[in-house]
């Protein structure tokens, strides 16, 4: 059920064990552990190319077994956040539309379509791919949108078939980016962008709070720096443009219960939580969409 897989950036075979595995006797469904909304914590072996410093997880469960647990169960947790996460992607398409000539536009593991429908209601002529069907299936019912279910090398889009693709949250999950950031460059027209917004590890949120940091979780495969970020763009025929921090907006209490869950036995944390809901809900105040930065890094690179 297990592979051994060398550095994605360098093929390298040569690494440090960041953290090593923790084990649990609890059996987690594998639709939770890949569940992009479930944010569960990550418990395997976590190490770090020696040789070009790239940080994954190695062993893991097997590429063809990661990919079908992604694509079933369903993400209802995701969805609840339409507000917040369309107010957020209202601000990185006025970002993106900078440096960005209106156009065709590909958002891979678009999710449920939250962008694409941003997108779309501002004039750009937009697609996506996502690899979870009950996710595809909503953005298809509820905003009538062009989603493909599957992933980005099973779309089998033409050469220069876009002008603009996007990668939200999603290059960490994918078990070989390496050659999907190969597949994204086919596609796209020559000097198209690429849009790239990830975790990052390089951050000094990542440094203080090591393990605890709250983006090492089960479903991220992948954890990149700006340095190895733009390694692997640069291998890949791509010119990095720009890189700025990652803002976003969530209501208060879906934080709140995010903080609850990643810290399940922390009785401090779980009488915070419930005193803080209680306010929350007499001031009734929950609903408020919060700007936040959790060290995550977005990057415009331009199709050499």
């Amino acid at each position: 059920m297990e592979e051994h897989v060398r550095c994605n950036l360098c093929k390298s075979d040569d690494y440090n064990i960041l953290f090593p595995k923790i084990e649990v006797s609890r059996i987690v469904p594998i639709t939770d552990k890949y569940s992009a909304a479930k944010s569960m914590l990550c418990t395997d072996q976590i190490v770090k190319c020696r040789k070009c410093g790239l940080v994954y997880i190695n062993p893991r469960i097997k590429s063809d077994i990661i990919i079908d647990a992604t694509s079933r169960g369903d993400d209802k947790n995701y969805v609840s956040q339409g507000v917040g996460r369309m107010l957020t992607f209202e601000n990185e398409l006025k970002w993106m539309a900078k440096h960005a000539p209106k156009g065709k536009l590909l958002d891979v593991g678009c999710a449920s379509g939250f962008f694409l429908k941003v997108a779309k209601d501002a004039g750009w002529d937009v697609m996506g791919v996502e690899p979870n069907r009950w996710l595809a299936e909503y953005g298809k019912n509820n905003f009538g949108l062009n989603i493909k279910a599957g992933t980005l090398e099973g779309a089998k889009f033409r050469n220069n078939s876009f002008d603009v693709i996007c990668m939200w949250d999603v290059i960490e999950h994918m078990p070989d980016p390496n050659h999907a950031l190969g597949e994204a460059n086919r596609i796209l027209n020559k000097g198209g962008i690429l849009i790239v917004s990830t975790p990052d590890y390089g951050s000094i949120l990542a440094g203080v709070f090591g393990r605890k940091w709250w983006f090492l979780l089960s479903h991220h495969l992948f954890y990149f720096t700006a340095k190895t970020m733009r390694k692997i763009l640069e291998q890949n025929g791509f010119r990095v443009k720009i890189r700025k921090m990652h803002w976003q907006k969530l209501s208060l209490q879906y934080m709140l219960d995010m903080v609850k869950h990643l810290n399940k036995e922390n009785k401090v944390v779980l009488f915070g939580h419930r005193w803080g809901s209680a306010i929350f809900k007499a001031l009734k105040i929950g609903n408020i969409q919060i700007p936040y930065y959790a060290a995550q890094m977005d990057l415009i690179a331009v199709k050499k």
